[in-house]
């Protein structure tokens, strides 16, 4: 079996609204918001990250969890 690409990832997150502008500085841009959850992209792509707010519990580290995601952009000065 072949591994493909990833669509997009979900964030989970306490406190989102630092995440959101922190994507939005290096080019993201909210294409839906929806009460917890807020969608963004890149221009041109079809990947996305999707945040959803959560309670603290859910969102601390554990087993199964991810403590990152790297992010490409096109060139040093980006």
């Amino acid at each position: 079996a072949r591994l493909g690409k990833f669509a997009g990832a979900v964030l989970s997150l306490v406190k989102p609204q630092a995440t959101v502008e922190l994507l939005e500085f290096l080019g993201y841009e909210v294409v839906e918001s929806d009460g917890g959850r807020t969608r963004l992209k890149v221009a041109g792509s079809e990947d996305f990250l999707e945040l959803e707010q959560v309670q603290p519990a859910v969102a601390d580290g554990g087993p199964g969890t991810v403590h990152h995601i790297a992010l490409r952009v096109p060139d040093d000065a980006s």
